[in-house]
């Protein structure tokens, strides 16, 4: 096991999950570099090669879910659109507006589903991209855009509690064999550092992990 991750207890017979603490794939510094209060969190399910975990689940697509808007363990998602590999994990930090305001928090959350480079995933990547694509556009209202990467772009309500009547705004892409969802929520943003924040955090989780 690789240091900074953790087995969770009871992990499925199809895959395994692993806490990530210092092996999560966005640090905070790589954000706020300067913020003193900061910290991150995660986890990754790496699907297990298994006879009889080859049934594919299916899947329901509601717009009160997370990761793009399916409600399904990790698991079942995995095993559902034909991944190996689940990342989901944020960044936060608290942060002093220019204008010398009273700090506040901001974060930035993202999920990666990865897929394999062998047999039948390459039909499994555009099925699982062209499905929640579309559950993106239906509840989110995504649309052609750029967020540190082209992709679906938009808006969704806050999920930081402190923050609730503030939008976030998030993207849904492609990159490679991975599918990402990014959201850059808080406060603090200002176009230009949200776009800073959005690439250099898609070049972090895009990273293929050290084996």
């Amino acid at each position: 096991m690789a240091p900074g991750m953790t087995a969770v207890p009871e992990a499925s017979l199809c895959s395994v999950t692993h806490t990530l603490t210092s092996a999560a794939p966005l640090q905070p510094d790589v954000i706020w570099p300067d913020s003193v209060h900061r910290g991150r969190s995660g986890t990754e399910t790496v699907r297990r090669v298994d006879p009889s975990c080859v049934e594919r689940r299916p899947l329901e697509t509601t717009c009160y879910a997370s990761f793009p808007y399916i409600a399904a363990s990790d698991d079942d998602i995995l095993l559902g659109l034909g991944a190996d590999r689940l990342t989901t994990g944020e960044a936060h930090a608290e942060v002093t507006p220019p204008s010398g305001a009273i700090p506040s928090q901001a974060a930035v959350l993202y999920t990666v589903l990865h897929f394999p480079p062998s047999g039948e995933s390459a039909a499994d990547l555009e099925s699982a991209r062209a499905r929640l694509a579309t559950a993106v556009t239906t509840c989110a209202g995504g649309r052609p855009g750029h967020l540190g990467i082209d992709g679906l772009v938009g808006q969704r309500e806050s999920v930081m509690a402190v923050r609730a009547f503030q939008d976030a705004n998030f993207v849904f892409a492609q990159a490679g064999r991975d599918l990402i969802w990014l959201v850059v929520d808080g406060a603090g943003w200002s176009a230009a550092t949200r776009e800073r924040a959005a690439r250099s955090a898609i070049a972090a989780i895009t990273k293929e992990p050290a084996q």
